[in-house]
């Protein structure tokens, strides 16, 4: 039987496309697609089952929500294309139960605390949205208000210090200013409004480190399982030192560190890279490095030693030639692609040949319910 959601019931949110689907019909629709994709681009090329999630509801552990309406009347959910209004979602099933908690008390600061909902259309307000994370068991929670402008600060600061009061498992709170009448749900300024500033998360034996604006997985057993298999995909190779590239946090190379001699991440962010740093020193991790700075940039200098594999893990738009170049050159034995975004993955390995070969592909649900998925690629070299 199909799980129930009564904003899906009710046409409210369409979110969850595969919803009304069973769970075996689900899993085949996503599988299916993703496979045909990948043979026309590729061959006959080994795919393993998809990995799932052991349940989908309550399974999210990261929300990005809009704010609109009126402090009387306010509304929080997913924005609508055309009127920039939400649909209210304080109770999506999705979500660990925790952060729908924290919504349900923000609902109420909006009026307590006055802090005006964000018009888009007539560009007046200042709460724009809310965006929240929490960790393997919920036991900490970071929550983000993103505003127009820093004129709701003194609003917001109120409004964090009765959260943290009321809702002792939020940890972190922080104001982000996003000032644009874009669709963009957050900007580049952060404002920490909690003397703790870190989230702490548990993935198997490894602890990762978060600062609000730091990137993260939305599914924390579906992450935990992609760490975990290109952690085996490295140990199995042989492979005993790494470059990650797009490193994030250090999810993956933290994971794999213990087979390691040495590592180095790379990635853009420096809230990132400090994160990653932390991490390492709280695993033990000392033979693993990690630096800021653009990949392509990164590699067109890098004269370091060479690593015996590589791990990628970019945005949605995928790999540069520079970059895929760049990675040949370095003429690692095994070559780790993790990607949200299964089109522009495919594009990529086609530009790794003949050099390379696609020696196999292994789908995860990070989505549950939804036609989206990720996908981790193994390339061995060739020559």
């Amino acid at each position: 039987m199909a799980p129930s959601c009564a904003y899906f019931d009710r046409g409210e949110c369409r979110s969850c496309s595969l919803l009304a689907l069973p769970a075996r019909e689900r899993s085949a629709s996503k599988l299916s697609r993703f496979t045909r994709d990948a043979r026309a681009a590729l061959g006959d090329v080994p795919i393993s089952a998809l990995w799932e999630p052991p349940r989908a509801f309550g399974s999210r552990t990261k929300a990005k929500l809009a704010v609109s309406g009126s402090m009387r009347n306010a509304v929080i959910g997913l924005p609508d294309g055309a009127s920039g209004e939400s649909a209210s979602l304080l109770d999506c099933p999705l979500h660990a139960p925790r952060l729908n908690e924290v919504l349900r008390f923000v609902k109420g600061a909006i009026t307590e605390f006055k802090l005006a909902p964000y018009h888009v259309e007539r560009r007046q307000g200042e709460l724009k949205g809310i965006i929240l994370k929490c960790n393997e068991d919920a036991s900490q929670v970071l929550a983000r208000f993103v505003l127009r402008s820093p004129e709701a600060l003194p609003r917001v600061r109120r409004a964090a210090r009765a959260l943290v009061e009321r809702l002792p498992f939020v940890r972190v709170v922080s104001a982000n200013i996003q000032p644009l009448p874009a669709a963009l749900l957050e900007g580049g300024d952060e404002i920490v409004l909690t003397e703790e500033r870190f989230l702490w998360e548990r993935y198997g034996d490894v602890l990762l480190a978060f600062q609000p604006q730091s990137f993260s997985q939305v599914t924390h057993a579906t992450a935990e399982a992609l760490y975990r298999h290109v952690a085996g995909v490295l140990s199995g190779s042989g492979a005993r030192s790494l470059l990650d590239l797009f490193c994030g946090v250090g999810g993956f190379s933290l994971t794999a560190a213990g087979g390691m001699e040495w590592g180095l991440g790379v990635e853009l962010s420096e809230n990132a890279i400090e994160c990653a740093r932390l991490g390492a020193a709280e695993n033990g991790a000392t033979q693993l490095a990690f630096e800021s700075g653009d990949v392509e940039a990164f590699l067109a200098r890098y004269s370091g030693k060479k690593p015996d594999a590589v791990v990628v893990n970019p945005p949605r738009r995928g790999l540069s030639p520079a970059i895929v170049e760049g990675i040949k050159a370095l003429r690692p034995g095994l070559i780790a692609y993790s990607s949200c975004n299964p089109e522009t993955l495919l594009r990529d390995l086609r530009l790794f040949a003949p050099a390379y070969r696609v020696a196999s592909l292994a789908p995860f649900d990070m989505f549950p319910l939804t036609e989206h998925l990720e996908a981790v690629a193994t390339l061995a070299r060739t020559v």
